[in-house]
């Protein structure tokens, strides 16, 4: 199974000036899947999840303040505002990105490549999957009442991992093997990095009691670097 758990960091206001920043529209992230989530709810309730927003979306004001409710009960009314402002000029078309350091497999000397089988499976339905989850360190003051329709972890489910790599990551014999050996002597895994583009499809799964969502999604193309500072494509799936 393979999964990522981050810390909630994107801030929605700048504290020192109160004005807005942008928002990483795209980048897989555990406040773009809230929002997300918020855009496809049009009755939602944003007075009664006031502290979680905070935590979520201003997290360096909720370290600072969060024993003060009546703190955070006033900076949650510039955060929800500023949610809703984003929202209406820009909201999330359910297009992510996301970028990780993904295993190659052997070497086919036949075929010059590396065997290549991203992410994991997920034992339920055997589809590949991704799961993102909110760091502790900002949900330890919150009960699971304050979070109510709100999620704690945002999970997908792609499914189409299987007919878009058919074919493994191209590698020259002799490149291959000085790869191969520089892997082994940092006693690195032997990994490429990846940036993943994936659009969601619909929700598979919304379990209310452990606050969960399941997103069927459809990856839209995989690109394979050599390193993370991305300046040798190795090779693209999809488009």
């Amino acid at each position: 199974m393979h999964a990522r758990y981050l810390i909630a960091s994107l801030w929605i206001l700048v504290s020192t000036v109160g004005t807005a920043t942008a928002f990483a529209a795209q980048e897989f992230t555990f406040d773009n899947m809230m929002l997300y989530t918020l855009s496809q709810q049009s009755s939602f309730d944003y007075s009664k999840h006031w502290k979680p927003l905070v935590c979520t979306f201003d997290p360096e004001f909720w370290d600072q303040n969060h024993a003060n409710e009546f703190k955070v009960h006033g900076r949650a009314e510039k955060v929800i505002s500023q949610i809703k402002s984003q929202l209406a000029e820009a909201p999330p078309d359910g297009t992510f990105t996301t970028e990780e350091f993904l295993k190659l497999g052997e070497y086919d000397f036949s075929k010059n490549e590396f065997a290549f089988k991203p992410f994991g499976t997920y034992h339920k339905s055997g589809m590949n999957w991704v799961a993102l989850n909110v760091d502790a360190e900002y949900s330890s003051d919150i009960t699971a009442e304050d979070y109510l329709d709100l999620k704690k972890e945002y999970r997908i489910l792609f499914n189409n991992t299987n007919t878009l790599v058919t074919t493994g990551v191209p590698f020259d014999p002799e490149a291959a093997e000085k790869f191969v050996n520089e892997k082994e002597k940092n006693k690195q895994d032997k990994a490429v990095y990846c940036k993943v583009t994936f659009h969601i499809v619909n929700t598979l799964e919304d379990d209310v009691k452990y606050k969960v969502i399941t997103f069927l999604a459809e990856i839209d193309s995989i690109e394979v670097y050599l390193d993370k500072e991305k300046t040798t494509l190795l090779t693209t799936y999809g488009k």
